[in-house]
């Protein structure tokens, strides 16, 4: 199958506790590659691959695994996309990043692929300013918000779930139907570090345990992501008609 928007949770740890994260709180947790490994057992295109967290900095080995299973299983990936806070810059985390470019195929020099988190929530930018040096070092990279440091949230763009919905409201994020043809997945499939495939990737960890935003789970025995989908669709008409 083919998924133009994939995104997968690598760890639910992180190096900050920031009061408008929609995750929640941190949890000590990191994903199991093996997840991934069933899921490419059935998928030969990814559009675009994204990286999440927690904050994807802290677990590069997961991230270099995944492209080694991408490898392995002859999963073709045009393009990565990672947001990191950048309080810890690794060797590690700057040789995945390079490793992650160089095996994706539809990368020009118009397309970013790291964003480092610039705005007044994620604290002064002084303190990263040399991890910031080292990131932009590649030409994929740059600095989210960077126009708007102070503005960038307010109720209109805070997404109204986890540390966000107890500290500043915002809008409510609700379960979407997938849109898949044939072999093809248009709409954004969300990986979590449990193994559960989620229809967005803006759900608190605490809401992705509700049944009804779980499209299945790839541990599964059996699990088949077309007919897990068209199952997920076919109860996702009946709550909303």
């Amino acid at each position: 199958m083919v998924i133009n928007d994939l995104v997968i949770e690598v760890t639910r740890r992180c190096n900050m506790s920031c009061d408008h994260c929609l995750r929640g709180e941190q949890q000590n947790i990191d994903l199991d590659t093996s997840y991934v490994s069933k899921l490419f057992d059935q998928v030969n295109y990814l559009r675009t691959i994204t990286f999440t967290g927690g904050e994807p900095s802290l677990v590069p080995h997961i991230i270099s695994k995944i492209i080694d299973i991408a490898k392995e299983k002859n999963v073709v990936i045009g393009r990565f996309y990672i947001v990191t806070n950048a309080k810890i810059v690794t060797t590690e985390f700057m040789e995945v990043l390079l490793k992650c470019f160089l095996y994706c195929t539809e990368i020009d020099d118009e397309i970013k692929c790291l964003s480092i988190s610039n705005d007044i929530h994620h604290g002064a930018l002084e303190d990263i300013q040399e991890n910031v040096r080292k990131l932009l070092a590649f030409r994929f990279a740059e600095k989210r918000h960077e126009e708007d440091y102070y503005n960038y949230y307010d109720e209109n763009t805070m997404i109204n779930e986890g540390n966000a919905s107890l500290n500043y409201g915002g809008r409510p994020i609700e379960p979407n139907e997938v849109f898949i043809q044939d072999d093809y997945i248009e709409d954004q499939i969300y990986l979590n570090c449990k193994g559960n495939l989620i229809p967005c990737c803006d759900f608190s960890y605490e809401t992705q345990n509700e049944s009804n935003v779980i499209i299945g789970n790839v541990n599964k025995p059996g699990f088949n992501l077309q007919q897990a989908i068209e199952t997920y669709n076919e109860q996702y008409e009946l709550c909303t008609d």
